[in-house]
């Protein structure tokens, strides 16, 4: 026989499911999956498919023709209690007479905060809180982060050897990992708001820092290189110019940049942001705070060394994934993961804890956070 506990907790990931389909849809938004059960059966679910659409209780709610009496809802996130580009949630799921509502977690967007559980109760609708509450709020922590502090959610990626190297001295650094790691690569791109890499990577790599799978979504990531002095070299070969037509590219170069090459580049159409500078580099967490004044919640930064260590000197990785290939350069020339971050004692070493760690193809797969 099942318990409450049991039967919300069954629904509940049922509602965190449909939640993931918006994976890289629905940013600047929260992901949220909605399910509208009746004497211990799903009858409807829905799930927010895209900004500015359909809340998923809306879209669940929509199925019952919002003649939802007797009915319970399990949604993993706090549902909205005010006007944006659709209206409030808790108006419609009280219009439809759901008795009970159940949630993973309080939605920490300032705006709302519990004021949507108060607002459902007040109406006399029972509400459960903290369902599953560590897998919603897991779900949600890139958009947590920004409604809260105005700053994306950074995963710092790189492919390094077994002594840390992500190129050889020449800057080769195809491939270092293998294919079933690039795949991967692929996936994180498309569930990514920004793609970002240094001048250096640039220029070594020319990549496209687009995904080559089939991606569902509204927009493709903006893609940013970082480039203090807006020195790259651009030619008709270069990746980035010839995707152009396929989403917006930005060269984030530092304020004391020359006239001449930022209008250079404006001129192939590379949009320029100039950024303050620290230590006569661009300020990543300039940089990072614009990335956020955007809209752009989730940013995945591919290397090099350069942008790896000002990330991690300022603290601004929330996520570091290594791919780790089973190949030694032992080559003091190679180029290392990270430069000098200014660590000169064990004791002072930057602090990450292992999250997850598999087996990809030939290479481990190390998922990190910061701090302990």
């Amino acid at each position: 026989m099942r318990t409450e506990k049991s039967s919300d907790e069954r629904f509940m990931k049922i509602a965190l499911r449909l939640a993931r389909l918006g994976a890289g849809r629905v940013s600047p938004n929260p992901m949220v999956g909605a399910v509208l059960v009746k004497s211990g059966e799903v009858v409807a679910t829905g799930f927010h498919r895209g900004y500015g659409l359909a809340h998923a209780e809306v879209e669940a709610l929509k199925k019952v023709d919002f003649q939802a009496k007797d009915m319970e809802l399990y949604v993993n996130l706090e549902p909205c209690c005010h006007y944006g580009n659709t209206p409030p949630c808790t108006d419609a799921i009280i219009r439809a007479g759901v008795k009970r509502v159940i949630v993973g977690t309080v939605d920490r967007n300032p705006i709302v905060s519990g004021r949507g559980i108060e607002r459902l109760r007040e109406a006399g609708v029972e509400v459960t809180v903290g369902v599953l509450e560590q897998e919603a709020v897991q779900l949600n922590e890139g958009f947590f982060k920004w409604i809260t502090t105005g700053f994306p959610f950074v995963t710092l990626k790189l492919a390094i050897t077994l002594d840390g190297k992500i190129a050889d001295r020449q800057m080769a650094s195809r491939w270092v990992s293998g294919e079933k790691s690039r795949q991967i690569v692929h996936r994180m791109r498309a569930l990514s708001d920004c793609v970002m890499v240094g001048a250096g990577t640039f220029e070594a790599d020319n990549p496209t820092l687009l995904p080559a799978v089939s991606r569902t979504s509204l927009k493709t990531p903006v893609r940013v290189v970082v480039s203090s002095n807006a020195s790259i070299e651009v030619s008709e070969k270069t990746n980035l110019l010839r995707t152009m037509d396929r989403g917006k590219v930005v060269v984030a170069c530092g304020e004391g940049a020359r006239k001449e090459r930022v209008e250079a580049l404006q001129s192939l159409g590379f949009e320029v942001w100039l950024i303050k500078e620290k230590d006569g580099r661009v300020d990543v967490k300039e940089l990072l705070r614009s990335l956020g004044s955007k809209g752009l919640v989730y940013v995945l930064a591919e290397g090099g060394a350069k942008l790896a260590s000002s990330l991690i000197q300022e603290d601004m990785v929330d996520r570091l994934v290594l791919f780790v290939a089973p190949k030694l350069l032992g080559d003091p020339k190679a180029i290392p993961m990270v430069e000098d971050l200014g660590v000169r004692a064990l004791c002072e070493a930057k602090r990450f804890r292992i999250e997850a760690l598999k087996k990809v193809g030939e290479d481990v797969l190390l998922t990190l956070r910061k701090g302990l």
